[in-house]
């Protein structure tokens, strides 16, 4: 897989991938940042390839600290083979879990000292830190916990899962040719798929689309790759969005680029039930910190961030707010506009949650 380095300040750099599952790609994204020791403080590792390793052994400067900042299988996958590359490297994590054994992490090669609140990290001088480690684990014993971190130099917010921000734009990693692929209408294997179960009853939508591309001008390359990143993205955060979207994704596109918000996955199945109040309590300690920008896991960063974002971001867990439906009041644009979700696409999560709810897993 190829790795893609950034250099995004002084000091700080992203390592970016990709991960696939079918057609669908999202770019998964490793941070390290210089110490003021001259050594490396890597948050998230990615797969530590051949190129990966070059990357990051080009910046001369040694890792002393390995850090996993979420319980999630894509960001704990490498930690083992990673740490291997830096044997000199200490590790930290937070609380782990896994399925259908709870097994210790050093079961899986991660030897590593647990993070918790109330004690200081040997890095905690320059990156401050968070702990999200809800009281109640959800079903099958998942901890959901995550880790958020400032870097107090360059007034950073340093996140895996929790905040998503949806560029205009692919990610730079991500194969530009397959996204041109996915924004074709015909011969499209999931446009193909929606048409054939009559997705939310779109099969005639599907199927007129795709004569009418058929049967017109080819669309231009950089049109295809643009329908081909916004349903990339829809599919990514929705899973299973409106057929309709699908087919026209840039109305629904719009909904949820070009701000900071919670992934629909995590709110729907994660944040939303038991551990809701958890998570608003973290939220709000987040705010404490004097963020000018945020570095997430997934799709673009850092870009610009405060705690007014953040706290417009989880807005969506608040205790009378339905996430798919318009605030009883907000300012009009040009001001920033609340976080909300177009039911039609969020609806197989919401039949997900709840069914989830029912079993007594979230």
């Amino acid at each position: 897989r190829r790795t893609v380095r950034t250099q995004i300040g002084d000091g700080m750099w992203t390592f970016e991938q990709e991960q696939k599952l079918a057609n669908i790609a999202v770019n998964v994204r490793m941070t390290a940042i210089k110490l003021e020791d001259g050594s490396l403080w890597v948050h998230n590792p990615v797969a530590p390839t051949e190129e990966c390793n070059a990357q990051l052994r080009e910046l001369g400067l040694p890792v002393k600290y390995i850090v996993l900042g979420s319980a999630q299988y894509e960001h704990k996958i490498f930690v083992a083979p990673f740490a291997r590359r830096w044997p000199d490297a200490k590790v930290y994590t937070v609380q782990q879990w896994s399925w259908p054994l709870d097994l210790p992490s050093a079961f899986y090669g991660i030897f590593a000292t647990e993070l918790k609140d109330g004690e200081d990290a040997p890095w905690s001088p320059e990156i401050d830190k968070q702990l999200l480690c809800p009281k109640d684990r959800l079903g099958l014993g998942y901890s959901a916990s995550e880790c958020a971190f400032f870097h107090r130099r360059s007034k950073t917010l340093i996140c895996t899962d929790a905040l998503v921000y949806v560029p205009e734009d692919p990610p730079a990693v991500l194969d530009k040719d397959e996204l041109k692929g996915l924004g074709r209408t015909a011969n499209n294997f999931i446009l193909d798929l929606v048409a054939f179960v009559n997705w939310r009853g779109s099969g005639d939508v599907v199927r007129k689309a795709i004569a009418e591309e058929s049967g017109g001008p080819s669309p231009s390359d950089a049109a295809l790759l643009r329908k081909g990143w916004q349903r990339d993205a829809l599919l990514s955060l929705y899973f299973g969005p409106d057929g309709g979207s699908i087919v026209e994704p840039s109305q629904a596109f719009r909904s949820i680029a070009g701000r900071w918000i919670v992934g629909p996955v995590c709110y729907s199945l994660v944040y939303g039930g038991k551990i809701r109040e958890d998570v608003k309590e973290w939220s709000e300690r987040l705010c404490e910190w004097d963020v000018q920008q945020i570095l997430p896991g997934h799709f673009a960063g850092p870009v610009c961030g405060t705690a007014d974002d953040i706290q417009r971001a989880f807005e969506v867990l608040g205790e009378n707010v339905e996430a798919t439906e318009p605030p009883d009041f907000a300012l009009p644009w040009p001001f920033p506009q609340p976080v909300r979700y177009p039911a039609e696409d969020l609806k197989l999560l919401t039949d997900i949650r709840g069914a989830l709810r029912a079993l007594n897993v979230i």
